[in-house]
């Protein structure tokens, strides 16, 4: 079985609600829903993803 060596450096958050620990809270906390109707999962179960743009 191969390794791989991980390093864990702090709460370095990339969501759907922001980058970073104080944009991800500031959305939660507001209440904004990151969901949206998405067309990529087209022809699944779900028609919806929380993704964000860059």
């Amino acid at each position: 079985m191969a390794s791989s060596e991980v390093a864990v450096t702090g709460p370095g958050l990339v969501t759907a609600g922001g980058i970073g620990v104080e944009a991800t809270w500031r959305t939660l906390y507001a209440g904004t829903s990151t969901a949206r109707r998405d067309p990529v999962p087209a022809g699944l179960a779900v028609g919806i993803s929380c993704g964000r743009r860059l």
